[in-house]
């Protein structure tokens, strides 16, 4: 699902007019260029919904998986500014993707479906996402 999800979003920033690179590299997996910017996406994805009696939501898990040097197993650590820009979430279940700035250490997101559901290509969350990062300052180029 995670591959299909790239190759998703790649096809979305393209439709949308933008240079979008796969690279698949540690920590991120496209670098999108934008307005003369490059910006390291990490593409997440999931079908996860929540629906309760007073919320409706989309999950998605941001943990990294990192192998310790002479440990027998990984462990997981937060996302950070140091691993990539911003995280394109795809999901699954209505083939849309949501753009969500990387400015400060995060576990998982939590969207409100609505949000999810009427995100279509993610042009306004793209566009909000670049703002964000260009005020936090944390912007690799």
């Amino acid at each position: 699902m995670g591959r299909y999800a790239e190759f998703m979003v790649c096809a979305y920033l393209s439709k949308l007019g933008h240079t979008v690179h796969h690279i698949d590299a540690v920590g991120f997996d496209l670098i999108l260029e934008y307005e003369n910017v490059s910006y390291r996406v990490d593409v997440k994805s999931s079908k996860q919904t929540y629906i309760g009696p007073r919320k409706e939501m989309a999950v998605w898990n941001t943990n990294k998986s990192h192998w310790v040097q002479g440990a027998a197993n990984k462990y997981q650590r937060w996302m950070t500014p140091a691993d990539c820009d911003m995280l394109a979430l795809f999901h699954s279940t209505f083939n849309t993707v949501v753009y969500y700035p990387v400015v400060k250490p995060i576990h998982d997101v939590r969207l409100p479906l609505s949000q999810v559901r009427n995100s279509d290509y993610g042009e306004a969350s793209l566009r909000a996402a670049i703002i964000a990062k260009s005020k936090s300052g944390t912007t690799w180029r």
